[in-house]
Order: C-alpha cells, then sequence, then structure tokens
C-alpha cells in the first residue's frame, strides 16, 4: 500500500519494520473494503501511509508528517462511522491519536493536507434513510424512528404489548378489590403470595403501560441512538430498575407459594401441628423477608456503578435493562433456578397425591383436593408456563446478542455513507430479534391474572346470584307484559292467604288439653 520501492529495499523506521506497519495498513484497508466504504478508503489509505511513514525532503531537510486538520477532518466527516466501527472491533489501537499529531502550518508542512481542493469533505452531499439523520455528511442511526423489525412485526410487538397488559392490569384491579373484600381469607398466610404477586405485577404493567405513551421523550436523551444509549433517561433508569426488582420478586412469590403447598402434600400432619402451634407466622416473616430482600442487591449495584447501568435493550423501545453480565445473573438465570425448583415440586406433588390414592381402595378414603387447591395449582401451573416461555425467549435472545450486536455495526456502518436501495441488508440482525416470540410472551403475562381471578372468584355464590337475577328480571317483565284478570287476581290473593295462614298454623305447636 505505501512502498516507495521495489526488491529487497526496506524503509526502517524508529517504531518497528516496514512490513508490520504495512501489515496494519493492509488490515485497516481490508476492513473498509469489507464494508464497501469506497470514499473513505480513497481518503483514509493515504492519510494512513503517511503517518506510518513520514516523508522526508532531504533536499530542505523538512519532515511531512499527517495532520491534526487531516486526522479531525478524515475520522469526523467521511470516515466517521468507519473509524467509530474500527475502534468497537477491536482495531482502535491501530488508529491515529489526532490530538497528538502536528498541526498543518509546522514541520514543513505549508499547509498542505491529504484530501485535494477539488474534493473536501464540505463537497459531499448524501440522502439517509427516513429512521437516520445527517450529522457532517454521516448517516447516524435515530433513536424516535430506528426500529429492529419491519414495520409490521414492529408494530404486531407494540400492539399485543399494550392490549395484553392493559387487559391484565383491569383484572389484576378486580382481583386486587375482591382480595380485600374477601381479607380474611385472600390476605391469610399463604394465599398472600398470590396478593403480593399480583401487586408486582400491576406495579410492572403500569411501567410497560406508562413507557408506550410517549417512547420518544421517556427513552431518547438525544436524537442520536448511540448517545441515548451512552446516557440513559430518568425514566429509562427508573423503569429498568423497577421492573428488574418486580420480575424476580414476583417469581419468588410463587415459589415461596408453590414450596408450602408441597409441605402440606408432603407432611400433612406436621404442617398441620405447625399451624395450630402458631408457627406459621416465623414462616411467613422468613418468606417475606426474602422475597424483598433478595432482588435488591443487584438493583443497587445497576443503579450505582456506570458499567451495569439501565439501558435500552431494544428498538422500539420498551423497558430498559442493565449493561453487561447482570441481567443474565441476576434475573435470568436466577429465574431458571426457581422455575426449575418450582417444576420439581409440583411433580412431586401430583405423584404424592397419586400415590396416596393408589394405596387407598375405596373412593372414599382417596385424597381429593379442595376446589381452592385445585385453583391454586391452575394459578401455579398459568405462571409457570409463562415464565418457562419468557426464559426460553430471553435464552435464545441472549445466545445470539453477540450477533445482534455485530449485525447493527455492520449494519450502521453501511448506512453511514449514505442509503442506497438494496445496498444494506437488515437480515443481519433481523433475524435475531425474534419479534413474534415477544408478543406471545407478552400475551401469556396478560393471561395470568385470569388464573388469579378463577382463584379469587367463588363461582358457586356468584352463579347463584345471577341466577336470582335473571329468575327475578323474568318473572317481573312476564308480568308487566301479560295483563292479569280481576278475578285471577282475586283468586291468587285467596290461595295466598290459605298458604300463610296454613304456614302459621304450622309454626303454632298444638294446644295440649287441660286436664282439669
Amino acid at each position: 500500500q505505501c512502498a516507495v520501492s521495489s526488491g529487497d529495499v526496506s524503509i526502517n523506521t524508529s517504531i518497528t519494520s516496514q512490513d508490520v506497519l504495512e501489515n496494519e495498513i493492509q488490515e485497516l484497508d481490508n476492513l473498509l473494503a469489507t464494508y464497501s466504504f469506497t470514499e473513505c478508503q480513497e481518503q483514509a489509505i493515504p492519510f494512513f501511509c503517511q503517518y506510518y511513514f513520514p516523508l522526508k525532503d532531504c533536499t530542505a531537510d523538512n519532515i511531512y508528517m499527517a495532520s491534526k486538520e487531516d486526522c479531525n477532518r478524515i475520522s469526523t466527516t467521511v470516515c466517521a462511522a468507519p473509524w467509530n466501527l474500527a475502534i468497537n472491533i477491536g482495531y482502535g489501537h491501530q488508529l491515529p491519536k489526532c490530538d497528538a499529531l502536528p498541526h498543518a502550518h509546522i514541520d514543513g508542512l505549508n499547509n498542505d493536507t491529504i484530501l485535494n481542493d477539488t474534493n473536501t469533505w464540505e463537497d459531499f452531499n448524501i440522502t439517509c434513510r427516513e429512521d437516520f439523520y445527517e450529522l457532517n455528511n454521516t448517516c447516524f442511526p435515530r433513536c424516535d424512528n430506528f426500529r429492529e423489525n419491519d414495520y409490521t412485526a414492529s408494530m404486531t410487538m407494540v400492539i399485543s404489548e399494550v392490549v395484553a397488559v392493559s387487559i391484565g392490569v383491569f383484572i389484576c384491579l378486580i382481583i386486587l378489590v375482591l382480595s380485600i373484600i374477601n381479607h380474611k381469607t385472600m390476605l391469610h398466610f399463604p394465599s398472600i403470595f398470590v396478593f403480593f404477586l399480583m401487586l408486582d405485577y400491576l406495579v410492572a404493567s403500569i411501567a410497560v403501560i406508562v413507557a408506550a405513551s410517549d417512547r420518544d421523550k421517556l427513552f431518547c436523551s438525544s436524537i442520536s441512538l448511540k448517545e441515548s444509549l451512552d446516557n440513559p433517561t430518568a425514566f429509562c433508569t427508573v423503569s429498568g430498575a423497577i421492573f428488574h426488582y418486580v420480575i424476580v420478586n414476583m417469581t419468588l412469590w410463587w415459589f415461596f407459594h408453590v414450596s408450602i403447598f408441597l409441605y402440606k402434600v408432603v407432611a400433612p400432619f406436621h404442617a398441620k401441628r405447625t399451624q395450630i402451634l402458631g408457627r406459621q407466622k416465623y414462616i411467613f416473616a422468613v418468606t417475606v423477608l426474602l422475597g424483598f430482600v433478595i432482588p435488591l442487591p443487584a438493583v443497587i449495584v445497576s443503579l450505582s456503578t456506570d458499567k451495569h447501568k439501565y439501558a435500552i435493550s431494544r428498538f422500539p423501545p420498551t423497558i430498559c435493562n442493565p449493561d453487561g453480565d447482570m441481567w443474565f445473573y441476576s434475573t435470568t438465570l436466577l429465574i431458571t433456578i426457581l422455575l426449575g425448583a418450582g417444576v420439581c415440586f409440583l411433580i412431586i406433588i401430583f405423584f404424592v397425591i397419586h400415590m396416596n390414592n393408589g394405596f387407598r381402595a375405596s373412593n372414599q378414603e382417596r385424597v381429593k383436593l379442595s376446589t381452592a387447591e385445585k385453583k391454586i395449582l391452575i394459578v401455579f401451573i398459568s405462571f409457570l408456563i409463562f415464565g418457562v416461555y419468557t426464559m426460553v425467549h430471553v435464552g435464545i435472545v441472549t445466545s445470539n446478542s453477540d450477533k445482534t450486536v455485530d449485525g447493527f455495526m455492520t449494519y450502521f456502518a453501511c448506512e453511514s455513507s449514505g442509503h442506497v436501495p438494496g445496498k444494506c441488508d437488515r437480515t443481519i440482525f433481523e433475524r435475531y430479534t425474534q419479534p413474534y416470540m415477544s408478543a406471545v410472551a407478552y400475551i401469556l403475562m396478560g393471561l395470568i391474572p385470569f388464573s388469579v381471578v378463577n382463584f379469587v372468584v367463588k363461582w358457586k355464590a356468584v352463579k347463584n346470584t345471577v341466577f336470582k337475577c335473571f329468575t327475578a328480571t323474568w318473572i317481573n317483565s312476564s308480568r308487566s307484559k301479560t295483563p292479569v284478570p280481576l278475578e285471577s287476581r282475586k283468586t291468587e290473593m285467596s290461595l295466598v292467604l290459605l298458604n300463610s295462614r296454613s304456614e302459621m298454623s304450622l309454626m303454632t305447636p298444638p294446644v295440649s288439653p287441660i286436664v282439669v
């Protein structure tokens, strides 16, 4: 790339040999060629040659080094995107530090620059996509308009999220009201875990709905997507911390409730004795303390450190997640362990019930679950389905996270030089985002309150009430529509009087004969 001689003639420098330096320039040249940065390649390679091999005029004893002006011009204009790309993928050590270079008017440069007068950066005029913005003749992704999927997939995900969560909030409010009305049962250990779970669900759902109300202002600290990722908004941080805490808290309440149910099934006599002696309050205190404390350390670390700060995790944004491995270890791994243990507990519960029934000869002696116990098992299973599906979805997305990031970087670098239809391939990151799996996860989340409302509501009482109301309405409507003749009314009144007298005679005890 920078050869000025042929054969075995070598140009030695004070840094290292010519071959090593040329190999570094060749790597940069290949990088630019790989991502089709033709304009940048034409400007940058001569600059790198002059940076690595400063020219010297032996007659005037002048050294022509790469200038700070050229470096700033290339790194911030025509090569801004590939310059950042090279830093992000590990080529930063090969790039010059512009501030350390001399100005163009000293050291014999005489204001000469690599860029010629007929092709300066002010002459470039590029067109960006609608979800990119132009700055210094370079296209950058917009925070308020960029989507990681096509319009149909993005809208499917957003609509399913808002509709499912809104319905869930409505049902959740009904559950909380009924729980307070029926507080003697629902706010009693261990049913109170269902109440706690619904409170967490309500908080998480409200955060999602508020986020959907105005995503641009709530999540974008700047028009630049990169700046919004580096400097998250206050809402992004607060909502991310709330969701981070609540999602773990919900799983803990579910796990504790399953554990207590297992305890009652496997050791019913000991559980009954514990209840009689009043020791349940100690179990309740310990489980509640663990439920509130366990999610706190990860949330505190994410809030207090810049390495694990809450940032946008998808586009369009919904809820911010902590950066780095914090989300995996504090949420994905922990919830997976709790769900796995809960599955084992449920298997043991059904196995114990089946074995107990197998040893009993008559149906009257067999163990039968009460209606409330059957309902709480439905709650356990519904949350388990949601949790397992969500963890599978998160696992797929996490396993492809590196490929997704590389796809984003490649796509942004391709679009940075201007939009050309068909030039940049969006499938390099769209194939890993799984928008429809996200939509199904939100739908399953919206179905959780339905299983809980089945546990809270006494359907037999509701059925009787509805039947009485329907019967009374039907009788009143039939009487109002059909006129009753006068003679029929008299006969009806006579029958009523006769029935009342007969009822009174039955209620009055017989009078004993008086013996004189």
